[in-house]
């Protein structure tokens, strides 16, 4: 699901990548570990970034079966970009029968602006208005990336709660 060198920039100088695979292949594993750490819920966030990180519309379905084990407990994340499915509004709706709860923009790693509706990308636009629909937030990361490939202004995730009125939006890494 990732592409190789995307993986190889993740596990660059963590010694503890064995672990992190292992966690990501047993949701059992990763629900004890987080009760070592006294944690009661964990947001899975995942999208949909094909050109820079490898993942396809496919990650949605391993985020939504894997936090399936512990809905109570795992919150399901996940993406639609534009242009990777034949109807993203219809994406949005698949995704939530499926059980993700919100959905995440990456703008740096999907490579786009999220008010790219503005100048007329009506995917885009379909995305936030079947989210809206669906009662799912949106996640905009807003914080720069170890892929350094593209740069991301806060402003614009402001557009989209003024947009579509969004009761829950989330701006993540804008500290």
């Amino acid at each position: 699901m990732m592409k190789q060198s995307a993986h190889e920039l993740m596990k660059q100088g963590r010694k503890d990548y064995a672990d992190v695979e292992r966690l990501c292949a047993d949701p059992k594993a990763f629900l004890a570990f987080l009760d070592t750490l006294g944690v009661e819920r964990a947001g899975l966030i995942n999208y949909v970034a094909p050109k820079i990180i490898g993942f396809t519309p496919e990650v949605n379905d391993w985020s939504a079966k894997y936090c399936s084990t512990a809905p109570d407990r795992l919150i399901a994340f996940g993406g639609v970009l534009p242009g990777t499915v034949p109807d993203a509004g219809a994406e949005v709706d698949r995704l939530a029968k499926l059980g993700i709860r919100a959905i995440k923009m990456h703008p740096s790693h999907q490579v786009l602006s999220p008010n790219d509706y503005m100048d007329g990308n009506r995917g885009l636009a379909a995305i936030y208005e079947r989210a809206q629909t669906n009662g799912m937030p949106i996640m905009i990361h807003t914080g720069t990336s170890i892929f350094r490939n593209r740069c991301f202004v806060t402003t614009c995730a402001s557009t989209i709660q003024i947009s579509w009125s969004f009761s829950r939006t989330v701006a993540d890494h804008s500290g």
